[in-house]
C-alpha cells in the first residue's frame, strides 16, 4: 500500500547515502497513483500465494482474501497518516525528533498492517482449524516479506529530501533586511519587515465568504508600476479581487524576458540588478520535482531540492530571489528563507501567499 512505500522511502533517506544532485523526477507522484490501483493487487496476489503455500489453503480463496486485506490495511494506514499529518506539520521546520518520528510511524503502520491482515488471513482456513493467533504469526512473516519486496522495488525511486541536506538555522534571519513583507493567512493580511520575528501588523481583514485567495501583481498603465491585489484562485472571468497596495512595486523588479504584465506570484521575482550567478527552475505540478538551482558557471553542478517524504507531498512555490545568496519561497503553507551558499533554511511564518518589496 502507499503508506508502506512512502514510509520505506524515508528509511532509504536514513540508510542510503544520497548525492547533492539527485534525480527527483516524477516517479513517486505517479507511482503512488499506480500503487493504489495495481500494487495493492499485486501484493495481495503474492501474499495470497504465500498464505496458500504455507497454510496449505486454497489458492483462489487465499489470494482474494489477501487482496482484500491489503486494501483494508491501506485504508486503515491512510487514516492513521492523516492524524500524523497534523503532528508532522508542526515539527517540519523545527526538525525536533523528525527521524525518530518517521521510525516510530513506520513501526506503528507495520503493526497495524499485521493485525488487520491477520484477520483476513485467518478466513482462508476452514472453520474447524481457524486461529487468529496462528495467522497473526503468519502475518508478521508475510508482511516482512512484502516490506522487503517494496524496499527493493522502491530503491530506484528513493527521493531526495531537502530536509536531510539543508540545515535549519534560524540565526540566518538575525540581521537587518531592507524588505517589507506582506503575508496572507487565515483571511488576514499582515505586514512587517522581513526578520526572524515576523509579527505583522494587520493591513486588511478579508471576508470569509471569499474562497482561497492569492496575491497578484497588476500593472498600472498610468504609474507604470505594479499594484498588489488579492485574487480568487478561479479559472474563469469572474475572479473576485481586492486591491491591497497601489504602486506596490516598480516594474523593473518584474523579471521575465523583459516583459511586464499581470502575473501571479507563482512566478518568481528577482530583486538582483546585476551579477546574477544562479537562477531557479521549478515545476509546481510535481512535489517530486521540487526546484533546481542552476549556476551560470557551467563547471558548477546544478542542485535539486524536493520534499516528497512519507505521508506528505509539498510543492515549493512563489519564489523570490533577494540577492545572490538568499531567496524566499512557500512550502507546505510556510514561508521560508534559504541561503544558497551555506545550504541553510529558516522558517519565517505561516502563509497562504506572500508579497515582498524593497524598502527605499
Amino acid at each position: 500500500m502507499p503508506t508502506k512505500s512512502k514510509i520505506l522511502l524515508a528509511v532509504f533517506a536514513l540508510l542510503v547515502p544520497q548525492m547533492l544532485w539527485a534525480n527527483a523526477g516524477t516517479p513517486l507522484m505517479w507511482f503512488t497513483a499506480f500503487y493504489l490501483f495495481f500494487a495493492n493487487l499485486s501484493l495481495g496476489i503474492i501474499e495470497g500465494i504465500i498464505l496458500a503455500v504455507i497454510g496449505k489453503n486454497k489458492y483462489l480463496k487465499s489470494i482474494l482474501l489477501a487482496i482484500l486485506a491489503n486494501f483494508v490495511s491501506f485504508i486503515a494506514g491512510y487514516a492513521i497518516l492523516e492524524v500524523f499529518q497534523a503532528i508532522f506539520t508542526s515539527l517540519i521546520f523545527d526538525l525536533k525528533g523528525l527521524y525518530s518520528f518517521w521510525i516510530v510511524s513506520l513501526s506503528i503502520l507495520y503493526f497495524v498492517t499485521v493485525y488487520v491482515e491477520a484477520y483476513f488471513f485467518s478466513l482462508a482456513y476452514p472453520k474447524t482449524v481457524r486461529s487468529y493467533i496462528k495467522t497473526l504469526k503468519m502475518s508478521y512473516f508475510i508482511n516482512i516479506v512484502s516490506y522487503i519486496g517494496m524496499i527493493v522495488g522502491f530503491f530506484t525511486y528513493s527521493n531526495y529530501s531537502f530536509l536531510s541536506d539543508l540545515e535549519v538555522n534560524q540565526a540566518i534571519l538575525d540581521k537587518k533586511y531592507d524588505f517589507e513583507l506582506y503575508v496572507y493567512h487565515d483571511h488576514q493580511i499582515l505586514a512587517d519587515t522581513l526578520s526572524n520575528e515576523f509579527n505583522g501588523s494587520l493591513i486588511k481583514q478579508i471576508s470569509e465568504e471569499y474562497s482561497r485567495m492569492y496575491f497578484k501583481l497588476v500593472k498600472d498603465t498610468l504609474s507604470n508600476k505594479l499594484t498588489l491585489t488579492l485574487e480568487e484562485n478561479r479559472y474563469d472571468d469572474k475572479n473576485r479581487s481586492v486591491m491591497i497596495q497601489k504602486d506596490f512595486l516598480p516594474k523593473e523588479y518584474r523579471c521575465r524576458n523583459g516583459k511586464f504584465a499581470d502575473f501571479n506570484l507563482t512566478q518568481r521575482i528577482d530583486f538582483r540588478e546585476s551579477n546574477k550567478e544562479w537562477d531557479i527552475r521549478y515545476n509546481k505540478s510535481w512535489a517530486a520535482n521540487g526546484f533546481t538551482i542552476r549556476y551560470l558557471n557551467r563547471n558548477k553542478a546544478a542542485e535539486n531540492f524536493a520534499l516528497e517524504v512519507p505521508w506528505m507531498s509539498w510543492v515549493p512555490d512563489e519564489f523570490t530571489i533577494l540577492n545572490n545568496k538568499e531567496m524566499l519561497f512557500l512550502i507546505g503553507g510556510r514561508l521560508v528563507l534559504m541561503n544558497i551558499e551555506t545550504k541553510e533554511i529558516a522558517y519565517i511564518t505561516r502563509a497562504n501567499s506572500y508579497a515582498i518589496r524593497k524598502l527605499e
